[in-house]
């Protein structure tokens, strides 16, 4: 597959200036990719690509749900997450483990572990599969007692906590005001302008 084809130098100049990553990057807009995962499997990907650019990763996470084998698929993900580098790889990788949704008891834990891990981008996970897929309340004392060992002050760290807080902030707002009690200052701040800025929260 040759990614070259569907190049965009603009959106690569543009993806340049707010995606810090080790990955030369080509310029592929992400509908393009997902539209290419379509006629792929995770499988043939894995055996013709390098995995050198931003787009080859970008691409495997896109093909990880369609490993059928909940084993495998549970063992490309955490092979995944070691390349991931950057907020943007993290986020959307995130978003396409929509099948997690579906079955959370299962995968809570293997999710929730994430957040003891030192690697930036190994917690950063752990906070955004969080926040995109945990809504029910039974899960958030855990939650909540768990940010609270966190220790890495990465700012990518920080505002995927801010993040998460304010989600669940939707649902019982009073009770994440308390918390914010307990947070780093600065975590505290970028979650205070994430709950103003949230249509969602009055």
């Amino acid at each position: 597959m040759n990614l070259y084809e569907y190049q965009d130098l603009k959106y690569r100049e543009f993806n340049q200036k707010i995606v810090n990553t080790k990955y030369p990057m080509i310029g592929v807009r992400i509908p393009i990719l997902r539209q290419l995962a379509k006629n792929i499997t995770y499988e043939e990907f894995i055996k013709e690509s390098s995995l050198n650019t931003y787009e080859e990763v970008m691409l495997l996470g896109m093909l990880i749900p369609k490993i059928k084998d909940e084993a495998k698929r549970i063992k490309a993900i955490k092979d995944y997450i070691k390349y991931i580098d950057c907020w943007s790889l993290c986020d959307t990788f995130c978003s396409n483990l929509k099948f997690i949704k579906k079955d959370l008891d299962k995968y809570y834990s293997f999710i929730i572990n994430y957040l003891s891990k030192s690697k930036i981008y190994y917690i950063r996970f752990g906070l955004v599969m969080l926040l995109k897929y945990v809504q029910e309340d039974k899960y958030w004392d855990d939650i909540l007692n768990r940010i609270l060992l966190i220790t890495n002050n990465d700012y990518y760290v920080q505002m995927a906590t801010a993040w998460l807080l304010s989600e669940m902030a939707v649902y019982n707002k009073e009770r994440i005001f308390l918390y914010a009690n307990k947070l780093n200052p600065m975590i505290k701040k970028m979650l205070y302008q994430k709950m103003k800025d949230s249509y969602r929260i009055a």
